[in-house]
C-alpha cells in the first residue's frame, strides 16, 4: 500500500489499505486515515478507519465524529452503528452507546457483537429490566451457547458452581484491547491496588521467592508486586489477555489455562505468594480453588484475594453474572483448608452506574 500510494498519491484504495494496515500505530494510523478520507470523502470505509485510529489513539470524541460520518454515508450498515456505539462507550456515554447498539440491531437483529456489548452495557448500568429481551436475541443468534443460560440464571439469582469457561474467554478476549482503560479509567477498578497494598503492608519488606498471579488478565497486579517477588508467573483463561500481560514484560512465565487446573500442575508447597484479584467473582463454589491453593502454597505462603461482597448468604450469583461471597464464608474456607486469616478488609472494587461495588480484600497464610 505504501509503494502504491507513493507511486500515485491520489490512489484512494491504496490510501485506505495503508490506513487499515497502520491501525494500532498511533499518529501514523491517524495520519494515514486522514489521507484516505481526503482522497475518498464519500467512502464510509475511510471514515470508519479514521474512527478506529482515533479510538486507539485515545481520542473518543473525535472518533465519534468520524464514525458518525461513516454512518451517515452508510446508514443501513449495522457495523457503522456498532462503531458509533464503541466510540460512545469509550467516551463514557452510556445512553448514546445503548441507542447506537439498538440502531445496529434494528438493521440486523442477529448482530452478535452488538448483542454482546449491549447486554454488558445494560448490566453495568444496572438496567436489568432491559436485559432479558437481549438475552433472548442472543440465544436465537447463538443457539446452544453456554453464555445465555448463565446470564439468565444470574437474572434469576440462581447459584451455580462457576461461570462457563467459554463465556469467560469470550468476554475477556473481546475486552482485552481496551481492558485497562475500561476497568481502571471508566469503572474505577481498584482491586489490584488494594490487594498489593495489603500484601505490602502486612509483609513489611518481605520478599517472596515464587509467586503466581491467578486470573492475571492484562497484568495489572504485576507492576505492583514485582519488586517484592523473585519469580512471577501468571495464568488466565483468555489468550488475548495473556498477550496483554506478556507485553508488560514482568512475568517469567504465562499460561493460558483454568486457574484450578493450572494449580494442579504446580509442585506442592512451592509458591510463597498466590494472588487472585477480581478472579473469584467468576467462581460460585470456591472449595476446589481453596484446596488447590492450599496444596500449592509453601510453608508460611500467602494467598491474597479480592471478592465482591455478600452480606446475607455465603455466596450468590448476581444479575451482573458475577459472584459475591461473604466475609464469614472466606474465613470458614480458610479454616477448612489450613489457612490463617491475616486480614479481611472492605473495599470498593469498582463503580457501576456511578454506584460503588463493595467487596473484600483478604490475605490468608499457610502455617510456617
Amino acid at each position: 500500500a505504501s509503494a502504491a500510494l507513493a507511486a500515485d498519491p491520489t490512489h484512494a484504495d491504496a490510501a485506505l489499505a495503508l490506513a487499515l494496515a497502520e491501525l494500532g500505530h498511533g499518529a501514523d494510523a491517524v495520519a494515514a486515515a486522514v489521507t484516505a478520507c481526503a482522497l475518498a470523502p464519500t467512502d464510509p470505509r475511510a471514515h470508519a478507519a479514521h474512527g478506529a485510529a482515533l479510538i486507539r489513539a485515545g481520542h473518543p470524541a473525535d472518533a465519534a465524529a468520524a464514525y458518525a460520518r461513516a454512518r451517515d454515508l452508510a446508514p443501513d450498515d449495522p457495523g457503522a452503528h456498532y462503531n458509533c456505539a464503541l466510540a460512545a462507550e469509550a467516551g463514557d456515554q452510556v445512553d448514546a452507546a445503548v441507542a447506537h447498539y439498538r440502531a445496529a440491531l434494528a438493521r440486523a437483529p442477529g448482530h452478535v457483537p452488538s448483542l454482546l456489548n449491549l447486554s454488558r452495557v445494560l448490566v453495568d448500568a444496572r438496567r436489568f429490566d432491559e436485559v432479558a429481551p437481549v438475552y433472548q436475541q442472543l440465544e436465537a443468534a447463538l443457539p446452544g451457547n453456554t453464555m445465555t443460560p448463565h446470564l439468565r440464571a444470574a437474572l434469576r439469582g440462581d447459584l451455580t458452581a462457576a461461570a462457563p469457561r467459554a463465556y469467560v474467554v469470550d468476554l475477556f478476549d473481546a475486552l482485552a484491547p481496551r481492558f485497562d482503560d475500561l476497568m481502571v479509567g471508566t469503572l474505577g477498578y481498584d482491586g489490584h491496588r488494594r490487594l498489593a497494598a495489603l500484601v505490602t503492608r502486612l509483609g513489611a519488606g518481605r520478599r517472596f521467592a515464587r509467586a503466581l498471579d491467578l486470573g492475571c488478565g492484562s497484568g495489572l497486579v504485576a507492576p505492583l508486586v514485582r519488586d517484592h517477588v523473585d519469580w512471577l508467573a501468571g495464568v488466565d483463561l483468555a489468550p488475548r489477555m495473556i498477550d496483554a500481560a506478556r507485553a508488560r514484560g514482568l512475568y517469567e512465565q504465562l499460561d493460558v489455562a483454568d486457574v484450578v487446573e493450572h494449580l494442579a500442575t504446580v509442585p506442592p508447597a512451592t509458591l510463597a505468594l498466590i494472588t487472585a484479584a477480581d478472579v473469584l467473582i467468576y467462581l460460585g463454589d470456591l472449595t476446589p480453588l481453596f484446596a488447590a491453593v492450599a496444596r500449592a502454597l509453601a510453608p508460611a505462603g500467602w494467598f491474597a484475594l479480592t471478592v465482591e461482597r455478600s452480606d446475607d448468604v455465603d455466596a450468590r450469583l448476581q444479575a451482573t453474572g458475577r459472584y459475591a461471597h461473604s466475609r464469614a464464608h472466606l474465613a470458614a474456607l480458610a479454616a477448612a483448608h489450613g489457612l490463617a486469616v491475616l486480614a479481611i478488609e472492605p473495599l470498593v472494587v469498582r463503580r457501576e452506574a456511578d454506584l460503588p461495588v463493595p467487596g473484600w480484600v483478604a490475605v490468608l497464610a499457610r502455617a510456617g
